[in-house]
């Protein structure tokens, strides 16, 4: 049962790794228009756009090692969680929210690392109190860390392309 129910939080978050590149992917467009509206990609937007890529990769493969059971999960799960609450604290100094839809996606945010943060902590737990095995498998590292480099170049390409429109798109 135990087995079951990590391996269903592990395939949410892979899911939900792949739904939030998709999104960051989809905002590149926005983000584009801004730049060129304003004089030019920033530096606090290029930060912006490549934490919260490697969250998504980190929580995507994260979630793929925790539905294989894989003792790389919870590395893997304790960076992403520096890595989220990092973003955080980057944001409340760089990207202040400036409405109420804003403060309520910041706060769906923070809902959700503290959710991560409290995941990676029950896991930790059920592996030092033994209730739950995670497997040592060579097959799985590979795996592991081919997705992790093909999700992570997909992602570095994608900030670096972004960047690169929003210089094109300036006036000469």
């Amino acid at each position: 049962m135990t087995n079951a129910l990590l391996r269903a939080l592990g395939v949410f978050y892979a899911f939900g790794g792949v739904l939030v590149l998709i999104r960051l992917d989809q905002a590149r467009l926005l983000d584009n228009v801004y730049a060129a509206l304003s004089g030019g990609p920033r530096f606090k937007h290029t930060v912006r756009a490549a934490l919260l890529a490697l969250g998504g990769v980190l929580t995507c493969v994260g979630g793929v090692a925790l539905a294989a059971l894989s003792d790389r999960t919870t590395p893997l799960m304790a960076v992403n969680t520096l890595v989220q609450f990092g973003w955080l604290g980057y944001a409340q100094l760089r990207f202040p929210p400036e409405n109420d839809d804003e403060r309520k996606s910041r706060q769906q945010t923070i809902s959700a690392a503290v959710a991560y943060a409290i995941a990676l902590a029950l896991l930790y737990w059920m592996q030092s109190s033994e209730r739950v095995l995670l497997s040592n498998s060579r097959v799985i590292d590979v795996l592991l860390t081919v997705l992790l480099v093909v999700m992570a170049a997909w992602q570095a390409w994608a900030v670096w392309r972004s960047r690169m429109q929003s210089n094109a798109s300036l006036p000469k």
